[in-house]
Order: structure tokens, then C-alpha cells, then sequence
């Protein structure tokens, strides 16, 4: 998370009402340099705070996997907001795959911007001929063995495409990638035309 303590906030109150895996769950969080009060809404909701300096997606998805004890890792993103049961049904995806993604789903979607990034699947995993080529770590799963084995995100990727790396990476060593549709996430599309060009920037 980045000086979105307020969003974040909302998932941290999500996950804290959600039901968790029979074997327990940690929430971490990492706070890529953040100059808002994000410190003070982790420690009022429990979670595990580790900050860091700005570094970017891939140092700060690397850092959060790193430091959780679990064998599964799920990861959101601070503008998302995972149904009740999405981790279960995450965690329980992994015991037949090395990486599995949510279902998005726009929220809010009454803006032209927030259908237009909906529509066009610019927030989305990429599956083409039903094969899975690349998982959006904003609602995502993975075994920790399979991260370890590839050497977890690249650290090259500062504002986007390290899950697409990742998962590049994932496949060319045979893991197996996948969906779970019933994992639903509500995503908060950007509402604004100056936030999609910046996400379309980032994108390439």
C-alpha cells in the first residue's frame, strides 16, 4: 500500500469479518513509504506492519510473501475489497494449483471510465484459450514453494507488470495457473479520465 489509508482501512475491516482458512491466517501489510497515517490504521485493526522504503509494486508484493510465515500467499491490493469467503476459496484453489486468481468484479460501476476499465478487462487475469497466461497479483494466490523456486518478483518492475513476469516465469517452469470464479473481488476501477491514462502509461 501507498497513501491509501482509507481504502485500506475498508480491507482490513473486510478480512477482519471474513472466514478464514482452517489453518489460520496472517494479514500483512507493507507500507511502500507511505506519508499518510496507514501505520496507525494497521495497528488499530491487528495486521502485521512492515514499512519500507518507496520502492514500487514488485519490492513491496516481494517484501509482504517474504515475511509471512503461511505455505499459501494471497495478495490484494488496498483498492479492493475480497468477498467474505474469497480467501477460503483461494486457499482451498491452491491445493490443486501453483497460482490462482479472484473474479473481479467494478465497484463502483456507474462511472464511464470505471464500465470503459470493466469492459475492456484492464484490471483482469489473462486467459486466452482457456489457458491462464498471467494472474493480476491485486487478487491473486500461490504456494510459497513455487515463488521460492522462481525467485519471487523481479525487483526491475517498479509501477507495473511484475505479476505478468511472474507469471511468465511460473509457466515456463511448469506450474500450473488457474481461476476461481467463485473468489470474488470487488475492484475500485479508476473514475477518472487522468487515472486510466496513468494506468494505460504504466501498463506500456
Amino acid at each position: 500500500t501507498y497513501n491509501s489509508a482509507r481504502s485500506l482501512q475498508r480491507l482490513l475491516i473486510q478480512l477482519a469479518l471474513g472466514e478464514e482458512p482452517a489453518g489460520g491466517m496472517e494479514v500483512v501489510v507493507v507500507d511502500d513509504g507511505s506519508s499518510d497515517h496507514t501505520a496507525g490504521v494497521v495497528e488499530a485493526l491487528g495486521a502485521r506492519y512492515i514499512w519500507k522504503e518507496n520502492g514500487g509494486t514488485a519490492s513491496a508484493r516481494d517484501r509482504g510473501w517474504r515475511e509471512a510465515v503461511g505455505e499459501h500467499v494471497i495478495f490484494f491490493d488496498d483498492d479492493t475489497l475480497p468477498a467474505r469467503d474469497a480467501v477460503v476459496l483461494l486457499d482451498e484453489a491452491l491445493s490443486h494449483a501453483d497460482g490462482v486468481g479472484a473474479r473481479f468484479v467494478g465497484e463502483p460501476d456507474d462511472t464511464m471510465i470505471g464500465r470503459y476499465t470493466h469492459e475492456d478487462s484492464l484490471i483482469d487475469h489473462r486467459v486466452i484459450g482457456g489457458s491462464v497466461r498471467w494472474l493480476i497479483t491485486g487478487a491473486a494466490g500461490f504456494r510459497r514453494a513455487a515463488l521460492e523456486d522462481v525467485g519471487g518478483f523481479d525487483l526491475g518492475f517498479s509501477f507495473a507488470g511484475e505479476d505478468v513476469d511472474l507469471s511468465i516465469r511460473l509457466l515456463e517452469r511448469g506450474y500450473r495457473l488457474a481461476l476461481e470464479p467463485r473468489a470474488v473481488v470487488r475492484h475500485y476501477h479508476r473514475a477518472h479520465c487522468k487515472q486510466l491514462f496513468e494506468t494505460c502509461y504504466r501498463y506500456g
